[in-house]
Order: structure tokens, then sequence, then C-alpha cells
């Protein structure tokens, strides 16, 4: 019967949520913990993906990037490249995709000439005083290639000019060249 008792009483004490017992207390204090933490992160969140980019929306007054952007170049032998830029902004935020497609190109050996290829990047970077820096990562991992550009915003805000900065294929080492993007 003691045993009974015994097992009843530490039943009894192990569901008590009575605030006012010290198991109680610990319980309800870890359980608003919970929520608070909850609420708190919820609450962060809400802020800074909705409210503030909202916000910033409103009161930036710098130029608009958001869109479509095209380049294209030729070069010796008729090997084309053409780019397409498709920007989103908040602010002075960027934040986008760019794609390049390489036509008339022959494959050459080992560590030469890639052929013909379309290679899609993920972009990201700012705009500051009539000036854009962007940074690009491929988005397929299985073909590493990135990518910084340096730009100026021209003719009212109708192209940008600059150069762009990235792993060359042909001989695995930085190279750069001039582009020219206008908006598609």
């Amino acid at each position: 019967m003691e045993m009974l008792s015994f097992m009843a009483d530490t039943h009894t004490y192990l569901v008590n949520y009575d605030p006012s017992t010290i198991a109680g207390a610990i319980l309800w204090g870890v359980v608003a913990g919970i929520f608070t933490t909850a609420i708190l992160m919820l609450s962060g969140q809400l802020l800074q993906k909705i409210v503030l980019p909202s916000y910033l929306g409103l009161i930036y007054k710098g130029v608009d990037l958001r869109g479509k952007w095209i380049a294209q170049k030729t070069f010796s032998g008729g090997i084309t490249y053409h780019y397409v830029l498709i920007l989103k902004q908040n602010a002075h935020s960027l934040k986008g995709s760019m794609t390049i497609a390489k036509m008339n190109s022959q494959p050459g050996s080992p560590g030469g000439y890639l052929g013909d290829y379309v290679q899609g990047f993920e972009a990201s970077g700012v705009t500051w005083e009539g000036f854009v820096t962007l940074n690009m990562s491929s988005d397929d991992r299985r073909s590493l290639s990135f990518v910084t550009t340096l730009l100026q915003v021209r003719n009212r805000g109708q192209s940008l000019v600059g150069h762009m900065a990235y792993r060359s294929s042909v001989v695995d080492k930085v190279d750069s060249e001039e582009m020219t993007w206008t908006r598609g």
C-alpha cells in the first residue's frame, strides 16, 4: 500500500501544473520562454523581410534598375556571347540572375575552348551614387564560374557601362573585358 501511495504522490507531483509550486513555476517559465522566443523570432523576420524592404522602397529616390538587361559581344572567329541579366531591386540592394550563351565556337583540346554552352549565374550587388557592383556565381556547381562587375549608370538609366572580371575557362586565371548593357 505504501508503494501505491508513493507512486500516486510522485504522479501528482510530476503533473502538477500549478505555478505556485516549484515544478509548476519551472514548467511555466520554460513554456513562456519558448513562446517569447518564437514571437521575437517571427517579429524579427517580419520586420526584416517585409516591413523594412517596403519602407526602403518607399523612400528610395535613386535609379530604378529592375528588369531585363542585355549585352552581346562578337570575337575573332565569329564567336558570339549573348548576355541576359534580370535584376530585382529593393532600394540600393540588387538581386537577380544572369545567363551567358556562347555560340559559333568549336571545342578544342583539354584546357582549350569549351565549345558552345549556356551558363547561368545568381547575382547580388548594390547601386550607389550612379555605380553598380554585382557579384555572380554559377547556379550549377558542376560548372563553376565567378564574375564581378563594376558598372556606371549612363544614358538616363538606359545603359550600364563598365568592366566585368571573371574566371577564364581558357587559361584558368582572372580575365576581364569591357561591357555595355542596355535595357531589354
